[in-house]
C-alpha cells in the first residue's frame, strides 16, 4: 500500500510525475494483486489501504485523489470476482457482528471515526451483480 502524492496544480503537473503517482498508487497494487491471488490459499485476503480522498477531492492533488479513488474501484472489482469464485452467502449471528464491534473499540483503531464498514460477507457487492 504505497503511494506517492504531488502537490501541484493539474495544468502544472508533467507528465513524469503523473506516471509516477499512478505507476506507484495504482499499479502497484493491481500487479501485487494479480502474482498473489493465484498463490493465495482459500479464504486468504488482500487488504487495500484507501484515503477520504478517493471520495472527497482537494484542490491541488488531483492525480494523488484520482489514484485513491481508483483503487477503491479496483478493491471492489477483485472482490466482485471472488464472489464469482467463493460466494460469502453466509449469514451471520449476533456473536459474529459484536466480534468486529469489540474489535473496533480497542485502541488500535482509535483513530478510526466516520467509517462506514460494510462487515457483510460481499452481500452489497453480491448485490450489484444482480442489478
Amino acid at each position: 500500500n504505497a503511494a506517492v502524492q504531488i502537490e501541484k496544480p493539474f495544468l502544472e503537473q508533467n507528465i513524469i510525475e503523473f506516471k509516477q503517482v499512478i505507476d506507484t498508487n495504482i499499479m502497484g497494487t493491481l500487479i501485487v494483486s494479480k502474482l498473489a491471488i493465484p498463490l493465495m490459499a482459500e479464504g486468504g485476503q488482500i487488504i487495500n489501504i484507501g484515503s477520504v480522498h478517493g471520495q472527497k477531492p482537494r484542490k491541488n492533488k488531483i492525480t494523488y485523489d484520482m489514484s485513491k479513488a481508483a483503487l477503491e474501484m479496483l478493491t471492489k472489482e477483485l472482490a466482485l470476482e471472488a464472489i464469482a469464485k467463493v460466494p460469502l452467502q453466509v449469514i451471520f449471528n449476533a456473536e459474529d457482528v459484536a466480534v468486529v464491534v469489540y474489535q473496533m473499540t480497542l485502541d488500535h483503531f482509535k483513530y478510526m471515526t466516520g467509517a462506514i464498514i460494510n462487515y457483510d460477507g460481499g452481500r452489497s457487492l453480491y448485490w450489484m451483480l444482480r442489478h
